[in-house]
């Protein structure tokens, strides 16, 4: 996650792959709170962690 490059204040889960706002069903995940932000990190580093066993 980094602070939103797009909005001022704000924070976007990062795809480490593009570096770029990870997309969920078309929807850019960027423009939220810090906390917003940590829990959906951690969200999807579960769901990865889950995938791989």
């Amino acid at each position: 996650m980094r602070e939103s490059t797009s909005y001022n204040g704000k924070w976007a889960v990062v795809d480490v792959r593009t570096g770029l706002p990870a997309i969920v069903d078309d929807v850019p995940l960027d423009c939220m709170t810090e906390g917003e932000a940590k829990d959906l990190v951690d969200l999807m580093n579960g769901s990865d962690l889950r995938t791989e066993r």
